[in-house]
């Protein structure tokens, strides 16, 4: 079946698109309450689109002003009012009622609230005092809010009025052109931006990376080794962690631990015996630092044995001594001998 239904048109009273049957904009702005008919349309609806006319904007704009000098008016006239109104809204067996109530000025007395004589008077007139200010508040602000809302959108009618030209209707296609291009252009921008974040990611880097190798420090290369696969993979989600550790084009200083190819994910595994280069270059990374009493149970022999298999050494192919790990070296053997850690310098 062909379709009738081919183009598209704007309709300025809610400055939404809408398809158009007949040089005329369908309904819409509507409700269906299930009551059989429609409910609410807009007031452009079944009317010409603003590219074929700019007579339905020039109409709305006058009913806006219309309605501007009406809550201005209504705005001059609130300090004058001696009565407001509120909704009263309470359950009734599990079904909400509103009602309207009047709420009459009252003012504060001028000596004062008299609790001491008549206490259930003065809080009934404070009750008054106090219902009658939130209602004229809230009156206040509601027809400030509806007046600067007028004024804004009476501003953009002029601006589509001023600027209005005959233009041919948009089709189907060509909007679904327009969207798809539009996200085309977003994906781009956020791909670009994303980019440009990661290439300062690896700079920053590869710039740690080589202080640390200058100053044979196996601590940040061990924090740099685990970051670079968490935080690289999570502005890029594409990047795989082996991707992550290569884009920093590094290799040869995990190769050196002996962590070539190896990634972090294999942490969560340490049973297998693929993973027991990573688990050995946790030690050697000198995990424990400067305080070894949070990670060992004093006379655990397991531990003591554990902590003689690791003996850190500074890769030869990095140029050979661990030089910021040999205090936290003499700390661990110091454990080892049974003397105190916080004596050895």
């Amino acid at each position: 079946m062909t379709k009738t239904t081919r183009h598209l048109g704007f309709c300025p009273c809610c400055g939404k698109t809408f398809k158009v049957r007949g040089n005329k904009l369908v309904h819409h702005g509507y409700k269906r309450p299930g009551y059989g008919y429609i409910e609410g349309d807009c007031y452009g609806a079944l009317r010409t689109p603003h590219e074929l006319s700019d007579e339905l904007a020039k109409e709305y704009r006058d009913r806006l002003q219309r309605t501007l000098i009406d809550q201005e008016d209504a705005l001059a006239e609130l300090p004058t009012l001696t009565k407001l109104t509120k909704t009263v809204t309470r359950r009734v067996k599990g079904v909400i009622e509103r009602t309207v109530v009047d709420v009459p000025k009252t003012e504060r007395p001028e000596g004062g609230y008299d609790f001491d004589n008549d206490r259930e008077g003065a809080l009934a007139q404070l009750k008054a005092v106090e219902d009658w200010e939130r209602a004229y508040n809230a009156r206040e602000r509601y027809l400030t809010g509806f007046i600067r809302m007028l004024k804004a959108d009476i501003e953009r009618l002029t601006e589509l009025v001023d600027t209005w030209k005959l233009t041919e209707l948009t089709t189907v296609e060509e909007e679904q052109a327009q969207k798809q291009d539009a996200k085309a252009k977003r994906e781009a921008a956020k791909a670009a931006k994303r980019q440009e974040k990661l290439n300062t990611a690896v700079t920053k880097y590869q710039k740690r990376i080589d202080s640390a190798v200058k100053n044979r420090n196996s601590n940040t290369l061990a924090d740099i080794w685990e970051s670079i696969q968490r935080k690289l993979t999570d502005i890029d989600p594409s990047l795989s962690k082996a991707e992550a550790l290569t884009l920093v084009e590094r290799d040869e200083v995990w190769e050196a631990f002996g962590l070539g190819g190896l990634t972090l994910s294999m942490w969560k595994a340490p049973e297998k015996p693929e993973s027991e280069p990573l688990s050995r270059m946790k030690d050697r990374m000198d995990r424990v630092k400067d305080e070894p009493h949070l990670r060992l149970s004093g006379n655990d022999d397991w531990d003591r044995k554990r902590l003689a298999e690791m003996d850190l050494e500074w890769p030869e192919s990095l140029g050979g001594e661990n030089k910021k790990g040999a205090k936290t070296l003499r700390q661990l053997r110091a454990i080892q001998n049974g003397e105190n850690p916080w004596k050895v310098k």
